[in-house]
Order: C-alpha cells, then sequence, then structure tokens
C-alpha cells in the first residue's frame, strides 16, 4: 500500500509540473540568408539585429502559425520571440518530454533546443531554432551568440 501512496504522490507531482507554464524562445530565420555567416564572429549589436532580421512576411506568418498551435506569442524582439504553453502542451505538439521545473526547462536527451521536424513544414522553414534559455544570473555575462 505505501509503493501506491508514492506513486499517487509521484503522479501527482508529475501532473503539476505538466501544468506549469513553459517558455522557449523562437529565432526566426534572417531574410537574407548570407547573413548570419557574415556577423557570425561579431557581438550582438543593432547592425547585426538588423542584418539578422527576418522578413516582416516571416514575422506574421510565424506569429501566426504558433497561435494556431496555441501558444502565447510574446512580441517581437530583434529577431525572436518568445512562445509560452503549459508544459503538457509544449511535449503534446514538439512529440518531447520536458524536464525541469520552476520555468527552467530542457528536453529529456536533446537539451535546450526544441525539435523543428515537428511542425508543420512551412512553418519549420521559417524558424533557425526554438530553445530553452537557463535563466541569467544578474552578475554573469551574458553567453547568447547569433
Amino acid at each position: 500500500m505505501t509503493d501506491d501512496v508514492t506513486t499517487d504522490r509521484s503522479d501527482d507531482r508529475d501532473d503539476e509540473r505538466r501544468q506549469q507554464s513553459a517558455t522557449a524562445l523562437v529565432v526566426l530565420k534572417a531574410a537574407d540568408p548570407a547573413a548570419r555567416a557574415r556577423v557570425a564572429d561579431q557581438p550582438p549589436s543593432i547592425e547585426t539585429l538588423d542584418a539578422l532580421r527576418p522578413s516582416d512576411d516571416t514575422i506574421v506568418a510565424a506569429t501566426d502559425a504558433l497561435r494556431r498551435l496555441g501558444f502565447e506569442v510574446g512580441p517581437f524582439l530583434g529577431n525572436s520571440m518568445a512562445i509560452t504553453g503549459t508544459v503538457a502542451h509544449v511535449e503534446a505538439v514538439f512529440g518531447v518530454r520536458l524536464e525541469g521545473g520552476d520555468g527552467v526547462y530542457s528536453v529529456v536527451g536533446d537539451g535546450d533546443e526544441l525539435p523543428l521536424d515537428a511542425l508543420d513544414a512551412t512553418l519549420a522553414g521559417r524558424i533557425e531554432r526554438i530553445v530553452f534559455e537557463p535563466p541569467m544570473e544578474l552578475d554573469e555575462e551574458p553567453t547568447w551568440t547569433p
């Protein structure tokens, strides 16, 4: 009987975790396919972000498609936007299992990136990558790379 109670508590904790919000960063492809190579060794700046900017059509189409998939889509900034859904929803859409909690997640066995092949080809073709970003400590240097 004790085993059943332990299993029930574990299942309850997993159910609670699966209802928590998970946010990932969607990095869209640049309008100019050669832009990434041109700015790869440069630190982030207004110029590099401008070079990496997707087309307006890509921004609108990706935003609409991600909303249709049931995600809350944050504002577009630079070359990316955030998507938020419950852990259960992210797992269902991308066909993965997430680990972690309290807003910090990764894909079991695959690290920080969600698989684009789980998306329709048109949407996936507009996205560079979808990643879970670890929270930044206030006293550490940014590690973002284009």
